[in-house]
């Protein structure tokens, strides 16, 4: 970042000043694998080439493939109220069909499932020529299945509790 490689750092504060307060920075990040295997990714200077890629590796090669990145080269934008109202909505028809009430379509008139809770990225195509892993964004299985169906009362995961 703020580099354009030419030598000239290229964040400068204030404009047209000449000043320059960063030369150039990167992302570092890191976590633990599902082995609790230490994984990080960082660039310096970019000296043996590029360390980030949007969407999953392919799983047979372990490399990044263009049609991979263009693919998942978006934003997926969702919001946690939207995420509360499925979750009240759906608990709300499953409690109708044990009680035999209507109270979902009393409470929720016109539900709909919002677009993004529907095609959230859960799963990788796990098929050629792709082969991207099984679990991608994080999701809560609510009948423990493996499998993101909405209509099953999956959803993108939230923490709801307030932590």
């Amino acid at each position: 970042m703020f580099w354009n490689w030419t030598g000239r750092p290229m964040y400068e504060v204030p404009k047209n000043s000449g000043s320059n307060s960063l030369f150039v920075a990167s992302i570092w990040m890191g976590g633990l694998d599902n082995t609790s295997q230490l994984k990080v990714s960082g660039v310096r200077f970019k000296q043996v080439g590029e360390s980030f890629w949007p969407g999953p590796f392919n799983l047979n090669t372990e490399l990044p493939q263009a049609d991979i990145c263009s693919f998942y080269d978006q934003l997926y934008k969702i919001n946690k109220s939207d995420v509360e109202t499925f979750v009240k909505w759906y608990t709300t028809g499953k409690q109708d069909q044990l009680n035999g009430t209507n109270n979902q379509a009393k409470l929720f008139p016109n539900y709909q499932i919002p677009e993004i809770i529907l095609e959230w990225p859960a799963h990788g195509r796990n098929y050629a020529p792709y082969f991207e892993d099984q679990y991608l964004a994080p999701f809560f299985d609510n009948n423990n299945d493996g499998i993101y169906n909405p209509l099953d009362g999956d959803y993108p995961k939230f923490s709801f509790d307030g932590m």
